[in-house]
């Protein structure tokens, strides 16, 4: 989870880094990039808040997804993500979907075929526990699945 900060552009810079610095007095940001505060849990965003509430500031809450460090991340990257200060790379969860060919899915060719048409479609790759996952724009959740289809593959959202 992360909550964007709503500071004028003028004032952005010296802000943005009182702001961070006063906050590290009172929590340990996880991490942060520019007006983005990411956070741990919900009493650090609801600490956040009530000492945002003194500069009357407005904020925003999204969520993210934070990928692995070793993550691959295509051309479309930055449309759909960011890479933070402490070089960590995120998603913005609502842009994105993530899935992975099925165990079940045809032989390993067909899916590598299905792959290399997906390719321009891909935002990131990664690995847990030895399983690819693949990111892409949930616009084209039906597309995939209608590519690994076509190769006689199947394919699996994350909810």
């Amino acid at each position: 989870m992360a909550l964007i900060l709503d500071i004028s552009e003028d004032k952005l810079p010296d802000l943005h880094v009182q702001i961070v610095k006063g906050l590290a007095q009172h929590l340990t940001l996880f991490d942060h990039d520019k007006e983005l505060l990411v956070l741990n849990t919900t009493e650090d965003r609801d600490a956040i808040l009530e000492l945002l509430e003194y500069d009357a500031l407005t904020t925003e809450e999204i969520n993210l997804l934070l990928l692995p460090p070793d993550s691959e991340l295509y051309l479309s990257f930055s449309d759909y993500g960011f890479i933070s200060k402490a070089e960590r790379h995120y998603l913005y969860e609502h842009l994105v979907s993530i899935f992975r060919f099925s165990e079940q899915s045809a032989p390993l060719a067909e899916a590598t075929n299905a792959l290399l048409q997906m390719q321009e479609h891909l935002i990131a790759y990664y690995l847990i526990d030895s399983v690819p996952y693949y990111a892409v724009d949930r616009q084209f959740i039906e597309l995939i699945e209608g590519i690994a289809i076509a190769y006689k593959c199947s394919v699996l959202f994350k909810q």
